[in-house]
């Protein structure tokens, strides 16, 4: 039974818009059946028991599009829009006893081999980006390490990561051209989406699961050293609101840099980017490699970005999705007190976007979504599902590793 919450509104309008014809929608993980069908897995486990044949369906649906060659991807390869999503999604109701698909090992092999020419493709274009990029493509084969074939894309993908990395006693970054409005070269994104922390966390999550454990782990320090050398200091009288990290760095152009500078250093407390993907990137890679101090850091900024619990500060509004609303602050701080249950701020974070999510979500601009707000995990309907489904089972944060949220 569901419990009594203003979630329910939301969890019934998932089932509504998925329930009926499915040709409308594309089969991939982040805009797509893929993901529905995560979400409804969990839901019908742990929430309400319709949704368990819900996800049945939708699952068989991308299944049987996958068999009949008709994908309905918007991109062949990546994690976000393509078959690495999907790969991942199989394999995560797999091993979570919530579906009995898989890929077989003639398979893995076949697409390892199409996703290492295509992410080729991209690093020659130098997109390294996890969402839409190589990185995501990385992560999907992770656990299929064991396959020759997947060893040596997993290995190719790395090796040709490090040869584009511009590394030098400030640390290491890396550029990525998939994001717009920046320039062609020398700047350097700092966040979880698209940047620095995101990649950190994701070689720190290769590192844990035993991928060349020396070479990651001094990756993920050497990366970590960049962004710590454009932390800002508060000053004398700390505000609340201080930002200590920007959210690019421009190197070549000082001209733009000194234009831009104080710009960058206002961000969002959000999934996408911001201080908070700092301290997650702190906290995952101090937890992993021991790194007592680093951790303690990442806990202070994590307590600090806690504090930030104004909306318009936050640069939340009237946002209830994941990639910059208060859904993925539910699931982000959802995290953190799972992980440090004796931390009160992170609690009283949890509780603040939770309620601004249950009362925004009944403003009436949420009555009808529009376009991709119907099947989008990051600024729709899905993700503010996903997001939030801890506020009806404390604790459940279904797919923590692929938003490279698990601490």
């Amino acid at each position: 039974m569901l419990t009594e919450t203003r979630s329910i509104p939301a969890i019934d309008r998932f089932y509504e818009r998925f329930k009926g014809n499915l040709e409308e929608y594309g089969s991939s993980f982040f805009n797509g059946l893929s993901g529905a069908a995560l979400i409804s897995a969990y839901l019908g486990a742990d929430v309400d028991a319709r949704f368990a044949s819900l996800s049945e369906q939708l699952l068989s649906e991308v299944m049987e599009r996958l068999r009949a060659g008709d994908l309905k991807l918007s991109t062949l390869h990546t994690f976000c829009s393509g078959l690495a999503g999907i790969v991942y999604v199989v394999d995560h109701l797999r091993e979570n006893g919530l579906a009995d698909n898989r890929f077989d090992e003639a398979t893995m092999a076949e697409l390892s081999d199409l996703f290492k020419e295509r992410a080729m493709a991209d690093f020659k274009k130098q997109n390294t980006d996890y969402l839409h990029g190589p990185l995501g493509v990385f992560f999907a084969l992770l656990p299929h390490a064991h396959l020759p074939a997947v060893q040596n894309t997993l290995d190719t993908i790395f090796d040709t990561y490090l040869g584009q990395l511009r590394t030098d006693e400030k640390g290491s970054r890396i550029f990525n051209s998939v994001l717009q409005g920046q320039l062609d070269s020398g700047e350097y994104n700092m966040g979880l989406a698209h940047g620095m922390t995101g990649h950190a966390l994701l070689w720190t999550e290769a590192c844990r699961r035993g991928f060349r454990q020396e070479s990651t782990r001094q990756l993920v320090y050497d990366l970590l050293k960049y962004v710590d050398k454009h932390e800002r200091p508060a000053g004398a009288k700390k505000s609340p609101t201080h930002v200590f990290y920007p959210k690019s760095v421009i190197e070549d152009n000082p001209e733009v840099w000194a234009e831009k500078e104080e710009e960058n250093y206002v961000s969002r407390v959000g999934w996408c980017y911001g201080d908070l993907n700092v301290a997650f990137a702190q906290l995952k890679a101090g937890r992993t490699f021991s790194d007592e101090e680093l951790e303690q850091r990442g806990l202070a900024l994590a307590r600090h970005v806690a504090g930030r619990l104004d909306a318009y500060d936050a640069q939340i509004d009237e946002n209830v999705f994941f990639c910059h609303g208060s859904a993925g602050l539910v699931y982000m701080f959802g995290c953190l007190k799972k992980t440090y249950p004796a931390e009160l701020a992170f609690n009283r974070a949890y509780e603040r976007w939770a309620d601004h999510y249950r009362t925004t979500w009944e403003n009436p601009r949420y009555d009808e979504l529009k376009g991709y707000q119907h099947f989008s995990l990051l600024e729709g309907l899905p993700g503010a599902v996903l997001g939030t489904l801890s506020l009806d089972r404390p604790g459940l944060l279904p797919a923590a590793d692929a938003f490279l949220l698990n601490l």
